[in-house]
């Protein structure tokens, strides 16, 4: 359906019920929609090796309530490693 309406993104799931998104639902919905089309990874994003493999797997956007300390931990890990920038 996406390949024919091209909406601007499509999401794993709204992150409200017993499961999340998951690499291979990004993955799979990555493989299946057009490239424009971008994926929204929802649900289940609590840390910042969670949001850096949703990154990796080709997600554009990242719903999470945890924003803040997914930055925080980012921030730490750029700090510690002496990096300065992140490439996906």
């Amino acid at each position: 359906m996406a390949s024919e309406v091209r909406p601007d993104y499509v999401k794993t799931s709204t992150g409200f019920s017993t499961g999340g998104a998951t690499v291979a639902d990004v993955c799979l919905m990555r493989e299946h929609v057009p490239a424009e089309v971008q994926v929204k990874a929802a649900g289940g994003i609590r840390d910042a090796g969670t949001f850096l493999d949703m990154a990796r797997a080709g997600t554009t956007r990242i719903g999470s309530s945890a924003g803040i300390p997914i930055i925080e931990e980012l921030r730490r890990r750029f700090e510690t490693g002496g990096i300065d920038t992140i490439e996906l």
